[in-house]
């Protein structure tokens, strides 16, 4: 009897990336989830504007 049944190993949430099909449904997945992938992005811009393009105000200030 082996440790692991198929029923546990197996995941119904794998996608096969070798077909075109596997690719058109990743990306209807990341469509449905679209709202989840926009929160991580808000973060990762709020700090690239912070502190990459809220400095050069100041810079251009300083050379008037």
């Amino acid at each position: 009897m082996s440790f692991m049944s198929p029923k546990l190993t197996a995941s119904r949430d794998v996608i096969d990336l070798r077909t075109k099909k596997g690719w058109k449904l990743l990306w209807k997945k990341i469509w449905y989830y679209k709202w989840v992938y926009l929160l991580m992005l808000f973060p990762g811009l709020a700090l690239v504007i912070l502190f990459r393009y809220f400095p050069m105000y100041g810079i251009q200030l300083a050379f008037k």
